[in-house]
């Protein structure tokens, strides 16, 4: 299953490090910055033994206090 994980923060470093943890998930990811709007952000990963649940609560649990949305692609 393919997922994207889209987040709204100003600091690269965040995004990297999350998509660093999300490895443990699967290594087929990318990291895609708006060109429009800088602090856009969206990670794409495939995964296939994850639900979105789970990948939501990782991300709670690794930025806090950053909006985020994650949607199944298919």
């Amino acid at each position: 299953m393919k997922f994207a994980v889209y987040l709204v923060t100003f600091s690269e470093s965040k995004v990297m490090d999350l998509a660093n943890k999300l490895s443990k998930f699967s290594k087929n990811i990318k990291v895609v910055r708006s060109s429009v709007i800088p602090e856009f952000w969206r990670i794409l990963l495939e995964c296939e033994d994850c639900r979105t649940d789970d990948l939501k609560t990782f991300v709670e649990e690794t930025l806090p206090d950053t909006w985020f949305k994650i949607e199944t692609e298919e």
